[in-house]
């Protein structure tokens, strides 16, 4: 992962190979960031995309092993 802080906004690079969640997390931890609002774009493999069913009170995931677009990530 690289990063460059701009004011309080930070920009952050995620190395192939690298899992996303895992690497914002571990950052925001360092950080000490307990909130943020977020956003991406880029390519994602070996991935879980899941979605929460607001009638069962569940998460719907599925998982991916080809390599896809992430063609936006907004405020997770």
């Amino acid at each position: 992962m690289q990063y460059k802080q701009v004011g309080k906004d930070h920009f952050i690079y995620i190395e192939k190979n690298e899992k996303v969640m895992d690497t914002l997390t571990r950052f925001c931890i360092d950080k000490g960031i307990s909130n943020a609002k977020l956003s991406g774009i880029g390519a994602v493999k070996e991935t879980e995309i899941g979605a929460y069913d607001t009638i069962k009170k569940e998460y719907i995931r599925k998982e991916y092993s080809d390599i896809l677009e992430l063609v936006v990530l907004r405020e997770i």
